[in-house]
């Protein structure tokens, strides 16, 4: 098998700084981990807040510290820092090597979606984001580590784009979206966030960002890692 990670952002307009983070980290015991954390605001207090989450939860996995364990200490951490004050969205979707698992913890107001073969899985079960409450913990799903499965995620700004007075842009539709982009394009991520931002009129009214997980099959004679990164300034 061969996991793919695609990951396209971008902060609210006219602002340089983003309130998300999103990273990735190689498991002790083999396997890849998306984290995926939405601050609040586009500021860089949103951002150090963030950045914070997803540090804590890398250093954790890196360790070997399961995906729930580590969702609920960096919420712990969070929440000594900021007082409670600070609320952040905390997506880990972890292609788990030793276990031959995809586990998916959620801490965030949005769904996770997975697709498997001609199935489409839609985790949206009500869940507190992390920070603000004294006692937090994720909604965690598990499913085999299988061939043919795809798991999109997405922070607020993604699912408010186009704002109330904008037609369309509910779940169902974004599943329409998903099924769509994943048939035709060889970057669902960018092209998710493409029409994201054409619902915005090209001037994002909050940060978005879009990550997918694709599980692959895959065989060759040597185990080539790759990974390729863009950063306008």
């Amino acid at each position: 098998m061969r996991i793919d990670i695609d990951v396209a952002k971008v902060p609210k307009h006219d602002c340089d700084i983003s309130g998300d983070t999103v990273d990735v980290v190689e498991r002790r015991d083999g396997g890849l981990s998306l984290i995926i954390a939405d601050g609040m605001g586009s500021t860089a207090d949103a951002k150090f807040t963030s950045s914070f989450v997803v540090n804590k939860a890398m250093s954790l996995i890196a360790e070997g510290t399961r995906d729930g364990a580590a969702s609920r200490a960096a919420h712990d951490a969070l929440y000594s820092v900021r007082s409670g004050k600070a609320s952040v969205g905390l997506t880990i979707v972890s292609a788990d090597f030793a276990t031959n698992s995809l586990v998916v913890s959620r801490n965030s107001h949005c769904p996770v979606l997975v697709k498997r073969g001609d199935e489409l899985l839609v985790y949206q079960e009500s869940v507190s984001q992390i920070g603000t409450e004294q006692m937090v913990k994720p909604n965690i799903y598990v499913l085999d580590l299988v061939p043919d499965t795809t798991v999109v995620t997405f922070t607020d700004g993604f699912m408010q784009c186009g704002g109330k007075g904008s037609a369309g842009w509910e779940l169902k539709d974004i599943v329409m979206e998903v099924k769509q982009d994943l048939a035709k394009s060889g970057s669902v991520a960018m092209t998710l966030l493409d029409k994201a931002v054409a619902r915005d009129k090209n001037k994002p009214k909050d940060d978005i960002s879009v990550a997918v997980m694709s599980v692959s099959p895959h065989a060759a004679r040597h185990k080539i890692r790759r990974m390729q990164v863009s950063m306008p300034t």
